[in-house]
């Protein structure tokens, strides 16, 4: 993966991350969760949804759901993965 390429594919301040084998689920501070699908010279996008309002908070995931929060209120959604 060249240089820089993962930090400007989301276009964000601050994204809180974690790693599935091949994959990263991140919460971004604008509260976008994204699907990052990952190959040893690629990285793209694989979904991205509104989950919450603006936060600088780490997601959790548990169950087959994600826990994310914002300022206001904790969110929790249920995901699959494919």
């Amino acid at each position: 993966m060249k240089d820089g390429f993962f930090s400007g594919l989301v276009n964000t301040e601050f994204c809180a991350m974690i790693a599935w084998p091949g994959l990263i689920l991140a919460l971004c501070d604008g509260g976008n969760l994204v699907t990052i699908a990952l190959t040893p010279t690629d990285a793209r996008i694989t979904s991205r949804a509104p989950a919450c309002g603006a936060n600088w908070c780490h997601p959790a995931i548990f169950g087959g759901r994600v826990l994310v929060q914002d300022g206001q209120k904790l969110t929790c959604l249920e995901i699959a993965r494919k």
